[in-house]
Formats: C-alpha cells, sequence, structure tokens
C-alpha cells in the first residue's frame, strides 16, 4: 500500500517482517477505510498492483484458502483481477518472508432506480433525469444517498451548472466520506477542483477543494496516485508554472509505474500544454506523442483530448513565427466529435474547439471564418466568455474596426483583473497598444506596452526557480518588442535601450545572490549534504532494503528542491510591483530608467542585441554615448557578411572600447561575438570580451588568491589528471593552498565554500535547469546546488557544456555558468559546447597559470586563446561569462 510522504501507514491486519514487503496496491475498491478494509459490491472486481514482476509475483489466498490469480506486467510491476467474498485475503511469496493482508466485505449495491438515472443522464433526457433523481433522493440514505447526491452534482456539471454542480459535491462528499466511499470522495473532490481551477477560474475554491482530497491520500491508494496531477493543475492556474510541472511530471512516473494508462495520458497531455506555454515545443511534443502512442489503451474521447491539446500547441507555435501542422483541420475535427450531435457530446470542449478555430482563422486573417466559428460557440462560463471578449476584440482589429476593438480590449482587462486570468489581461493590454497604434494614439500605446511588460514581469516572479522563466521570458515579451521599437520609431533610443536590457534581465534578476536568504540557503546545504550522506549508506544495506531506501531518499531530494525554489524566491519583485488587491501599478514613471541596471564601467563597451520579431536591434554604449542599429531578417551564414552585420556600426566604438561586454538574447544569445571577425582577426584579439548577465552588482575588491579549490572527479578523460597536475603546480608555486576533492566528499559543500577560485575538471551537461558537474555513479552537482553555493570569486568549469546556451531563452538561459555567476562569481570561465579534452587540457592550464600571475581571469583567457588560434578551429569554445 501507498502513503503520504511522512504519514505513518496504518497498521494492517498483520505483518510479517513489513520493511522487506513489495508496495501493493488495491485500486477499486467501492468502499475502503483506513484499517485496510475493502467494500467491494457484488459485481465488482478488485484489481491488484505489486511492485514485483510476474515470475515473482506472490501467492493469493482467501481466509487460508488459496485463490487463482493470474498476474499480468502493468507497469514497473505486475497486476491482477479477482472477484474475492468476503474475507482475509492475504498475499505471500513461496518463502513466506513476508505478507500483506486486506480485509474484504460487502459493500452496500446502488439502488436499481439510481442505475438506471444515471444511464438516462448521459442521453437526450438529461433534465428528466435530474427530476427524477431529485423526487428519489428524500428517501434514501447511507452509501445510496451518497451516490445520489454525486450524481446529481455530475448530472448538473454536464448540464452546464457548474454552480450548482458544486453545491452538490459539497453534500455528496461529505455524505462518501462518512459511508466510507473514500473512492467516490476522490471522485468528487477531483472533479470540483478541475471545474474551480478551469472552468469558472474560482482558483480559492480549487484550493480548498484540493486541501479536502488531501485528506483521504493517508488512507486511499487511488486518492495518493492522483493527487499530484490535480495538485498540477491548481498550480498551474495559479501561475506557478514550475510547481506544476514538477507535480506532473512526479504524477506521470507514479502512474507510468502502476500501469495506469489513463491517468498517465492525461498528466502526459497537461504537462505538453505546460511545456508548449513555457516556450518548449521539444518537450511538449514529446509528451503529447507519447500520450498517443498508448494507442487502444486510452478510450476514443480521451485521444480526441490529447488531439486537441496538440493542436493547441501547433497554434501557439505559430503564433510565434514556428513552423508547425496546420492545427484547423484537428480543432474542426475535435468540434465535431464534442458537438451536440457527436459522438462524445461535450459542450465545453466543443466551444473551446471552436473558439480555437476562431483563434486561427483571426491569425491567417480570415474575418469570416472567425466570425462564423465564434458565432457557432455558445456554451456558458466566465473564462469561455472572457475568451469569447478577447477574439471579438480581435476580429475587430482585423477588421478595421479600431476604436470598438480597443474598447472590447479595455473591458476585458478589468474582467480579466477582477478574476485574476494574468495571462488574458496581459493579452488585452498588448491588443489596447495595438488598437491605439492603428488610431495613431503613439503615446497611449506606449503605456499600454509598459503595463503589459509590468504585467509580464510580475508573472515571471511568480513562476518558481527551475520552470524555465528565462525561456517564458523569451516566449511572451512581445510587448517589450513592440515596445523598443515603438521608442525607437519615436526617436526615443535611450528609452528603448533600456527597456531591452530590462526585458533581458527579468529571469534573472530575483534570483541574484543579493536577492536572497543566506539561512535558507545553508539549511538546504545542510540537509543536502545529509542526503548525500545517507544516499551512500544505502548502499551497504540488503539489495531490496537499499534500494526502498534509496526512493525514500529520492523523495526527500525533491521535497528538498522545493525548499530551495522558496529560498531563491523573491516576493520583493512582485510585493514592489503589484498592489495589495493583486493589480500591477499602473504609474509607469520608473520605466524610462536605467538606474537599477549593470552601469556601464569606464572603458568599457556594453553590447546589446535583443529580438524584433525576426529581426534584431544592437545597441552599443560607453562612458560618452549610445549607439544602436536595426538588423533587418536573418543574418548570413557567411561569417565575414555576418560579423558585418553584428559589429559594422559599431566600429568606432569598439575601437575607443578597452574591453567588451556582450549581453545578446534570443537566438544571438549563442552567438560567438568573441570570435567575430572585426578589422581581420577576431574581436578577440584586439580587445578582452566577456558575455554579461547584465545583472547589476556591487564591485568586488580585488585580492590575491589564497584557496584554491580543485574538484576531481574520477572520469576517464585521458588529459584530466595532466592538467590538474599542472594548474595545481602552479598555484603552489605561487603559495597558494590548492585543496584536491574527488565529489564524493560527505561534506563537499561544505569544502566548496569560501574559497578564491574554484577548478573543475570533468564530465558535465549542459540541460539548462538539469545541467549538472557529473561527480561519478548516481552523484552530481546540480544548478540547484551551484545556485544555493557560497560561490567563489573565479571558477573555472573544464567540462563539456558549462556554458551552454539556450537560443529560446532570454540571456541564453539557465546554465552552470550563470548559476555560479547568479551566487556571487565575479567570472566564470566555461565551454559553450562539447569540447575535446586534449583542448581543454592546453587552454585550462595556460589560462590558471595567468591568473595565479595576477592577471585578469577575462584577459586571461583571451591570453591563452590566442596562442591557440593558429593550430586549432575549435579555440573559441571556452567563453568568459561575467553578471
Amino acid at each position: 500500500m501507498s502513503y503520504a510522504p511522512g504519514a505513518p501507514p496504518p497498521t494492517p491486519a498483520a505483518t510479517v517482517t513489513a520493511a522487506a514487503a513489495p508496495e501493493v496496491i488495491p485500486l477499486n475498491c467501492d468502499e475502503f477505510t483506513a484499517g485496510r478494509t475493502c467494500g467491494l459490491r457484488g459485481d465488482s472486481t478488485l484489481e491488484l498492483w505489486i511492485a514485483a514482476p510476474p515470475a515473482e509475483a506472490p501467492r493469493v489466498e482467501l481466509d487460508g484458502v488459496p485463490l487463482v490469480a493470474a498476474w499480468t506486467a502493468a507497469g514497473d510491476g505486475s497486476k491482477t483481477e479477482l472477484r474475492p467474498t468476503p474475507g482475509l485475503l492475504g498475499l505471500h511469496p513461496p518463502d513466506a518472508s513476508w505478507r500483506w493482508e486486506l480485509r474484504i466485505t460487502a459493500a452496500e449495491a446502488v439502488p436499481r432506480e439510481l442505475a438506471e438515472i444515471e444511464n438516462r443522464s448521459t442521453i437526450a433526457d438529461i433534465d428528466e433525469a435530474l427530476l427524477d433523481l431529485l423526487q428519489l433522493l428524500p428517501a434514501l440514505g447511507g452509501a445510496a444517498r451518497a451516490e445520489a447526491l454525486a450524481l446529481q452534482g455530475d448530472i448538473e456539471f454536464r448540464r452546464g451548472d457548474i454552480s450548482a454542480a458544486l453545491e452538490s459535491y459539497e453534500l455528496a462528499f461529505d455524505a462518501s466520506v462518512a459511508a466510507h466511499l473514500l473512492g467516490r470522495a476522490s471522485d468528487i473532490a477531483a472533479t470540483a477542483v478541475f471545474a474551480c481551477a478551469a472552468l469558472v477560474h474560482d482558483l480559492p475554491g480549487a484550493r480548498r477543494w484540493l486541501s479536502r482530497h488531501l485528506t483521504l491520500v493517508a488512507d486511499l491508494p487511488k486518492a495518493e496516485l492522483r493527487h499530484d496531477y490535480y495538485g498540477g493543475l491548481v498550480a498551474e492556474r495559479l501561475g506557478d508554472a514550475g510547481t506544476a510541472l514538477r507535480l506532473f511530471r512526479r504524477h506521470a512516473q507514479r502512474v507510468r509505474t502502476v500501469g495506469l494508462t489513463h491517468e498517465l495520458a492525461a498528466t502526459l497531455s497537461a504537462t505538453g500544454v505546460l511545456l508548449a506555454r513555457l516556450g518548449d515545443a521539444t518537450g511538449a511534443d514529446t509528451a503529447f506523442t507519447e500520450a498517443l502512442s498508448l494507442g487502444d489503451a486510452i478510450d476514443r474521447d480521451e485521444r480526441v483530448v490529447i488531439l486537441h491539446n496538440a493542436a493547441w500547441t501547433s497554434l501557439e507555435a505559430r503564433l510565434r513565427g514556428r513552423n508547425a501542422p496546420d492545427p484547423e483541420p484537428r480543432f474542426a475535427e475535435v468540434a465535431a466529435a464534442f458537438a451536440e450531435d457527436g459522438p462524445f457530446p461535450d459542450r465545453f470542449q466543443a466551444t473551446d474547439a471552436l473558439m480555437n478555430l476562431t483563434y486561427a482563422a483571426v491569425l491567417r486573417g480570415d474575418v469570416a471564418a472567425a466570425e462564423a466559428s465564434l458565432t457557432r460557440a455558445d456554451a456558458p462560463g466566465r473564462r469561455l466568455d472572457r475568451w469569447r471578449l478577447y477574439l471579438s476584440a480581435r476580429i475587430d482589429l482585423l477588421a478595421g474596426r479600431h476604436a470598438q476593438a480597443g474598447r472590447r480590449f479595455d473591458q476585458l482587462a478589468v474582467r480579466a483583473r477582477d478574476e485574476s486570468d494574468r495571462g488574458l489581461e496581459w493579452s488585452a493590454q498588448v491588443g489596447a497598444a495595438e488598437a491605439l497604434i492603428a488610431q495613431r494614439r503613439l503615446t497611449e500605446a506606449l503605456e499600454r506596452y509598459r503595463l503589459a511588460d509590468a504585467l509580464h514581469r510580475s508573472d515571471v516572479g511568480r513562476l518558481a526557480v527551475d520552470a524555465g522563466r528565462e525561456r517564458f521570458s523569451a516566449e511572451r515579451d512581445q510587448a517589450a518588442q513592440r515596445l523598443v521599437a515603438l521608442l525607437l520609431d519615436l526617436g526615443r533610443p535611450d528609452e528603448a535601450f533600456c527597456a531591452a536590457r530590462r526585458a533581458r534581465a527579468h529571469a534573472f534578476t530575483d534570483l541574484a545572490a543579493v536577492q536572497r536568504d543566506p539561512a535558507a540557503l545553508a539549511a538546504y546545504r545542510d540537509d543536502r549534504a545529509a542526503l548525500d550522506v545517507a544516499f551512500e549508506s544505502s548502499w551497504e544495506l540488503p539489495r531490496r532494503e537499499g534500494e526502498a531506501e534509496r526512493e525514500r531518499i529520492r523523495q526527500r531530494r525533491r521535497d528538498l528542491d522545493a525548499r530551495l525554489d522558496a529560498a531563491l524566491r523573491d516576493d520583493r519583485t512582485h510585493k514592489l510591483q503589484d498592489s495589495p488587491n493583486g493589480h500591477v501599478h499602473t504609474d509607469m514613471s520608473h520605466e524610462t530608467s536605467c538606474s537599477a541596471l549593470r552601469p556601464v564601467a569606464g572603458g568599457e563597451l556594453l553590447l546589446v542585441y535583443y529580438p524584433l520579431g525576426r529581426d534584431h536591434v544592437g545597441f552599443a554604449r560607453d562612458a560618452d554615448q549610445l549607439v544602436f542599429t536595426r538588423i533587418d531578417g536573418d543574418l548570413p551564414a557567411d561569417l565575414e557578411l555576418r560579423a558585418e552585420r553584428l559589429l559594422g556600426a559599431f566600429d568606432t566604438a569598439i575601437e575607443r572600447a578597452e574591453r567588451i561586454a556582450v549581453a545578446a538574447s534570443g537566438p544571438l544569445a549563442a552567438e560567438a561575438f568573441h570570435a567575430l571577425s572585426w578589422r581581420g582577426a577576431p574581436l578577440v584579439a584586439a580587445r578582452p570580451v566577456a558575455f554579461t548577465l547584465d545583472l547589476p552588482r556591487a564591485a568586488r575588491p580585488s585580492r590575491p588568491l589564497a584557496r584554491v579549490a580543485q574538484l576531481v572527479p574520477p572520469s576517464n578523460l585521458a588529459h584530466a589528471e595532466e592538467e590538474a597536475g599542472a594548474a595545481a603546480d602552479v598555484f603552489r608555486g605561487h603559495g597558494v593552498g590548492v585543496d584536491r576533492l574527488r565529489g564524493d566528499e560527505p561534506d563537499l559543500t561544505r569544502r566548496l565554500a569560501g574559497v578564491d577560485l574554484l577548478h573543475f575538471v570533468g564530465h558535465a551537461r549542459g540541460d539548462g535547469w538539469s545541467g549538472a558537474l557529473d561527480l561519478g555513479g548516481d552523484r552530481s552537482f546540480s544548478v540547484g546546488d551551484l545556485l544555493a553555493s557560497s560561490a567563489p570569486a573565479v571558477a573555472v568549469l573544464s567540462g563539456c557544456e558549462t556554458g551552454l546556451l539556450d537560443p529560446r531563452a532570454h540571456g541564453g538561459g539557465m546554465s552552470l555558468a550563470h548559476a555560479l555567476l547568479l551566487a556571487g562569481a565575479d567570472v566564470v570561465i566555461a565551454a559553450d559546447a562539447r569540447v575535446a579534452d586534449d583542448l581543454a587540457s592546453a587552454l585550462i592550464p595556460a589560462t590558471l597559470t595567468a591568473i595565479a600571475d595576477g592577471v585578469a581571469p577575462v584577459a586571461a583567457l583571451r591570453a591563452a586563446q590566442d596562442r591557440l588560434r593558429g593550430t586549432r578551429e575549435d579555440w573559441s569554445r571556452f567563453r568568459a561569462y561575467v553578471p
């Protein structure tokens, strides 16, 4: 049986060596109580799942009498179906080393009249069925009354009367718990969570129903298996995409393990929609593909819903200018399937599909088709009404009815704000700005774009730190892009420069070391170290006990990751921007200042590149002046022409500069600017070049190196020992203490704290928030661990992809190098791709030698690359990153 994390399991009727027993889950009891009592109706089949393959499945007996059980593979275990009579059901292996028991009782049957009403309520006479149910209800009590109240809520739900349904579910839930119908109570709470979160946008109600469902988790395996899914739905509606994604993935892993295909399909579909919204089209496609690959294991109506969600992600991708399949045929298929005369009548699903057809028609500029499909979308509900208003405004805009479009966008902004629909409020402000531009009311349009940008920044601050917030920023900054473009058109380049810089810094600002709680991070590091010790100790246990202990540790690690998220997130971001009632302040006077951004130092040239749709704008700022250039269309593949397009307008500014910092967004984040040709040679040959997050940072007083930590885990890198040894000899020759670490030290985090320089030599993976330094075996040092660390002043990461950049995210997205900068490092030297071992062994020791001699790290890397440039084509794979 499965229990809520941290909750004591109920005491079974009899237990022998319970610690060694595999997990057993009864999946479908009609009644269930905390003491492992399962009530079955006469026509019910008991499904059992066990964490063991069929060949190792246990014997089954009832009151000591063997039962025939056919075990089949299901997920990571086995499943069987039984029709036991009342009695004590027992499972045990041939050697009787453990025993699992479940008391079977006879559950009260559903009255025949109630079953007939339920059958009728799914066909045409739903109103008559409800009337008959209301007449029958007063005569029912106990389990029958609980079932009747639940059916009343379901019928009202199908009729579209969600408020009435929720009132009925209130009564039904309490009656079901009182009658020990915990499975029915779980169904009711789950439906109510969905209705509140997705249909009527009652987020307090959704959270209250989710809390009710949580009360069932400790006693009911079915509730434990589904709770994360509904928790993810609520988290997504609350704007916490990181928590939602974590819960969806945990739910998918759990139901995949148990072989529950219907539940797996639902959570994969929800994951795909969320990943698409966050800009991860590849991840979304992977989730939908897995869901559809379940084939006949899922029902036809489930498949239609998945197709609907996949079509929506294609529509979103097209909206962002990406290549994607035409979503309209799928939307039309879904609308027909859920239409009143279709195979799966559902007004809400049909209306969703029709509204999406409307949106697709708007995007291709077909006013007539958009109006026709919107007219057919008639399901009630506040959420659908808001979207109907938004689409009507978009149609007005497309048809040239600009003043009417503006009025509708304004009306929508107020409604969305009052009903806490921040995403649609943002869309309404962007639409209002477009309507104002069409009327040549440009100053008013600027204010709308600024307000939309402020809404977006506030939403980013609400995302969990590992939710792809950098990519989310890049995907949803149309307002900022249009703001920058409009400011340039109005001849206000200084303001455009500031707006571009603020937009790319949104995702990182509240993760910077200056914003965080040192005590919370210290507690995280201590608990992480304790878990590492426990994990290593688990290998000393017997195999089965060790596997179980490691799974418990992994769960505790996931809980610890959630604590890290809380420690890194900073509410000051939205407290500064949001009023007490949740509205974003409309005073935009602070939006024209760069005072809160990284200052441009004397002798420095800051190059900022920012996307404007398919185009870009480039800015060059030094202490004296600002120069900008528009870069239209796609960049040429020819390297000389490419360099001219990106650097040519800034030739004089580069000539004046002593050093260069590059802050590029979107696809240009991955551009190797230091290797671009300038006056016949790579730019870095003329000036030191660093890549910056463009975050404010107080200058740290320079001091000589006193302590260096070398992290050199066991690996198959041929030159690792040579590189580490050469660097250690250099440092010791300069009187610097060197601490050599293998990565398996139980106090690794503490030993890395307070060093002046970290030199890592080993394998690494640069996978955004999933990136990590490989420490060997199951051990790693993740992005989260680096963010929580007490960072050294300088880090040199001699491993593949340690500075890998994401061209779909602002500022290059999260990386191992960026994590260290956010944790307080002044300079990180890292690789932007996979690198050859002999390149690292040639470049890094020379760089470290120069640093030991007192050369600034950026200049030290430049000098080492200068010596390699004539002999290797991959000389530019390492970069210097600064805050």
